[in-house]
């Protein structure tokens, strides 16, 4: 209910502002082998800067970059490589319907401070609320169950955020108890929301 939402929400806040998280970086974890980036010279290491002579701030920039393209398209990728940038020029492909160049990101850890953490918590949280809507949205329920778990699935993903590590295992655990106590507020009358209203 709202303590256990209250309590998670510390919880994150506390995380966040010790660890942080990792996130997508633009600095490139791996090529794939045969890819536009491959042939044209990109390398794992190098820190994607521009596409197009467009500044990228982070990692989605690129992806969304790319994707408004079509297979087949020429691009400019600027890169920083050994503390000096070097543009190489691509032909874009084709993989699964899907404009692709062929990059796979790196992680980089997003701190932040004690308050930008307790804002970042709002925002988990939020997002916990509009996963619960989409399963009332007629237009979204049937992509809310495909990508629900069951008892089952949540125990293996469990499982493999303790294998990942600490950090990601309390991730898991702290959004499995905000998912609880969100569902628990709902004005259904089995639950804490439905005695209250």
């Amino acid at each position: 209910g709202k303590g256990k939402n209250t309590t998670t929400m510390f919880a994150f806040t506390v995380t966040l502002s010790a660890w942080g998280y990792d996130v997508a970086s633009l600095t490139i974890g791996g090529v794939v082998a045969g890819s536009p980036a491959a042939r044209a010279g990109v390398k794992a290491g190098d820190r994607v800067t521009e596409l197009d002579g467009v500044r990228l701030a982070e990692w989605s920039d690129l992806q969304d970059g790319v994707r408004e393209k079509e297979p087949g398209d020429p691009a400019s990728v600027t890169v920083v490589r050994d503390g000096r940038e070097v543009s190489f020029d691509v032909t874009l492909a084709s993989q699964g319907g899907v404009t692709i160049l062929g990059v796979e990101s790196g992680l980089e850890t997003k701190r932040f401070s004690v308050l930008q953490a307790a804002r970042e918590s709002f925002v988990w949280t939020g997002m916990v609320f509009v996963a619960i809507a989409r399963f009332f949205d007629p237009e979204t329920f049937a992509a809310s169950v495909r990508d629900a778990r069951s008892v089952v699935g949540i125990s293996y993903e469990v499982a493999k955020a303790a294998e990942v590590g600490p950090i990601q295992y309390a991730w898991m655990v702290a959004f499995l108890s905000l998912s609880l106590g969100a569902l628990n507020l709902l004005p259904l009358p089995p639950l804490d929301g439905g005695k209250v209203l």
